[in-house]
């Protein structure tokens, strides 16, 4: 080959990088300035929810501008951003789950605004559930399902706390904490006081059915290594003609957890872009696209969401408690806690957000912002522990707002 030949080969491939991060730059310019003038504060949820998948979109798309200083203006906005969005969620939240009208989809909702509808539609349903999968993470991978699947691409809001204990409970029994512990207190004292907090989940969405008088052949598989993984897959063709197919996969999580204690998992996972591209990598190879493959072939509907997002945590928040208080991060329930209300939203009163009570003095926090609940004694050994370091429970747009999306295959007949 030429040397000129590879010369002018090389240089049109940089000159089009440049070009496409130069339209980049200029286009995010024009997106940051339109965020100065528009008044985010009068917003309603649906316009939170389409300014969060922007948002979402930029922060991927920043990824191609090798230019901190766009990155660093970016997350000063985020943060600004997500101040009036804590504010906008606790201004509405009561209300929200006291009356479902004007109200986004709540975690709770799911269960008989977005299963049933298509279960009584006699189609066959399948829910796969990704813990602690947030909007960027699924606009990132949506790539992937586009050649065949029919994409609608939603969300839904995680009630709080933004927690699998709390929301995934909600999505499989349409139910809120508090009305779960009423209505099932058998299960309620085995989840909370056996340390079982996600064990019944099949059982109530069945109960739930069985109420409606919805007899439907259902599977519920949960999902968390590699191995359980294929062998559900190689088994997949068993489960073709159940009604309902529920997959709950806990690799997300598993990933975000365990980057806190390896400092390995730091040094590859350093910030947002890395877990995005972590969790793409992943789910390119993995057995659940294997699975999304197949499905593509079937007559089903399926349903792909999460229970609630993530978010780097960065600074930390003192919280004074007695030893029956929980070991949450980003959120805490016991008795006396004691934090600063400028880091954290106090639930005094647990019935008015629909939250169960452990005995008559339970309260809970909630972080704001980027805070990470820590207690004096060993202050510094757990300021290192979780700084940086990716949690849930607390009340942000990347814990809250999270992805809703319905897939139809091309190849079927649904």
């Amino acid at each position: 080959v030429n040397p000129s030949q590879v010369y002018i080969a090389c240089k049109t491939i940089l000159d089009n990088e440049k070009i496409a991060s130069e339209k980049n730059i200029k286009e995010f310019l024009a997106f940051y300035k339109e965020l100065q003038i528009e008044d985010i504060n009068s917003f309603d949820f649906e316009e939170w929810s389409k300014l969060n998948n922007s948002l979402c979109r930029w922060s991927i798309k920043l990824d191609e501008i090798n230019d901190s200083n766009f990155k660093n203006m970016f997350i000063e906005q985020l943060e600004k951003i997500n101040k009036s969005f804590q504010k906008f969620y606790l201004d509405n939240y009561k209300n929200w789950i006291q009356n479902n009208s004007n109200s986004p989809m709540l975690s709770n909702r799911l269960f008989n605004e977005t299963f049933l509808p298509i279960i009584k539609k006699n189609r066959n349903l399948i829910i796969v559930i990704i813990d602690c999968f947030k909007m960027d993470q699924w606009i990132n991978i949506s790539d992937l399902l586009n050649n065949n699947f029919n994409i609608e691409e939603g969300s839904h809001f995680s009630i709080i706390p933004s927690a699998t204990p709390f929301a995934r409970n909600a999505i499989f029994s349409g139910l809120m904490p508090s009305e779960l512990k009423d209505e099932y207190p058998a299960i309620w004292n085995q989840m909370f006081k056996e340390g079982k907090m996600n064990s019944f989940e099949n059982e109530l969405f069945i109960s739930e059915l069985n109420k409606r008088n919805i007899k439907k052949s259902s599977k519920y598989v949960k999902i968390s290594n590699y191995e359980e993984g294929q062998k559900f897959f190689n088994k997949i063709n068993d489960y073709k003609n159940i009604n309902i197919l529920s997959i709950v996969v806990n690799f997300v999580d598993i990933l975000g957890h365990s980057r806190s204690e390896s400092d390995i998992l730091k040094e590859l996972i350093p910030n947002e872009s890395a877990y995005r591209k972590a969790i793409y990598n992943w789910f390119e190879n993995s057995w659940l696209n294997d699975c999304f493959k197949e499905f593509s072939n079937w007559n089903s509907e399926i349903i792909l969401t999460s229970d609630h997002g993530n978010l780097r945590v960065s600074k930390p928040a003192t919280v004074k408690a007695d030893n029956m208080a929980s070991k949450g991060v980003r959120y805490k329930y016991g008795r006396n806690l004691n934090v600063d209300d400028k880091k954290a939203f106090k639930i005094k009163n647990p019935k008015d957000y629909k939250l169960p009570s452990l005995d008559v003095n339970t309260e809970y926090i909630v972080a704001k912002d980027s805070n990470y609940f820590i207690y004096s004694n060993q202050y510094h050994k757990f300021v290192n522990l979780y700084k940086n370091s990716f949690q849930h429970g607390g009340i942000s747009m990347e814990e809250i707002i999270v992805p809703l999306i319905k897939l139809k295959g091309k190849n079927g007949t649904v």
